[in-house]
């Protein structure tokens, strides 16, 4: 089988990832349910399945015994099969993604709107193999609070700024925004009837934006700072054997590259309670481990399209 083949190679690249990166600081959300937040992921996923629309949401909370809990993020989407394509199995597709990842006491925050679109090439008649395409652009932003904020020379008397060489003029209300654009492509692959396969590579911001809290004007330059985010790499798939009518097996991975990197591997054991019935139920267990960080504990379940 065509896949089997493909499986020690994708061994031999987590081998590879885990002995040449290391994890420190993020620069985004750590969503342990990945292949829950799709155009999150990869906006190649806007609209790739038939149906009509796609609702979705996702909330991650690190620290929720503390008080306040100051480690959230709310993600939430939306997607859709537009209309049909240059070839008669082709099709595209839209969609929306937002976000608002928001850690640490002093609250800083970051998120926004994206919106992207998709074109979908059905590479046979059946589309047991597509290949899609994705562009997404939108707002993002950072902001935090200075309640509890405590800089030393950076700020006099609480928000009054400093006068030494390291006055930073970040204002009452410290925010910044920039345009981010991203891009993807995603490959899916029905073998046959117990055997399919996703692969997908994003790259986000393409445009290496700024986004520093210091202002040009203020005593300390922009670009004196580090304050461009460097492009991100993002590869991923996920795999789905069906051992019998109510067993399968679905490991999935996810891959990071940034300055800093980060790859998580999963494996889910699906059940379908009955596979007779036209409900759909299935219970999902399974285990996972992000390198290096954090082992994760997994459950799960489906019922029809929910």
């Amino acid at each position: 089988m065509k896949l089997l083949r493909l499986l020690p190679l994708l061994l031999c690249f987590f081998f590879l990832i885990n002995g040449i990166s290391t994890i420190s600081a993020q620069d985004v959300p750590h969503f342990t349910l990945f292949t829950y937040t799709p155009i999150n992921t990869n906006p190649a996923y806007s609209g790739a399945f038939e149906g009509t629309v796609r609702l979705g949401g996702h909330f991650r909370d690190q620290a929720f015994t503390l008080s306040p809990n100051t480690y959230v993020t709310p993600a939430f989407y939306a997607d859709a099969p537009l209309f049909r394509g240059i070839g008669k199995q082709d099709w595209i597709g839209a969609g929306v993604t937002f976000f608002n990842d928001k850690a640490g006491t002093l609250e800083l925050a970051h998120g926004g709107f994206l919106g992207s679109i998709s074109y979908h090439w059905a590479m046979d008649k059946k589309r047991n193999t597509v290949l899609s395409f994705a562009v997404q652009a939108g707002s993002m932003s950072r902001r935090f609070s200075t309640m509890n904020a405590e800089l030393g020379d950076e700020l006099r008397d609480g928000l009054t700024p400093g006068t030494g060489p390291d006055a930073l003029q970040i204002g009452t209300d410290p925010n910044t925004t920039y345009f981010d654009l991203n891009a993807g492509v995603l490959l899916r692959s029905k073998f046959n009837e117990q055997t399919n396969m996703t692969l997908g590579f994003a790259g986000k911001r393409l445009l290496t934006p700024r986004y520093a809290f210091i202002s040009e004007n203020g005593t300390m330059s922009a670009d004196s700072v580090d304050s461009d985010l460097p492009l991100r790499l993002t590869f991923h798939g996920d795999f789905r054997f069906e051992l019998s009518k109510k067993w399968a097996l679905a490991p999935a991975f996810l891959t990071n590259f940034a300055r800093t990197s980060e790859t998580a591997v999963q494996m889910w054991v699906d059940h379908t309670l009955d596979p007779k019935s036209k409900k759909g139920q299935m219970l999902r267990v399974g285990l996972g481990y992000r390198l290096q960080d954090a082992a994760q504990v997994l459950l799960g379940y489906h019922t029809k399209n929910l």
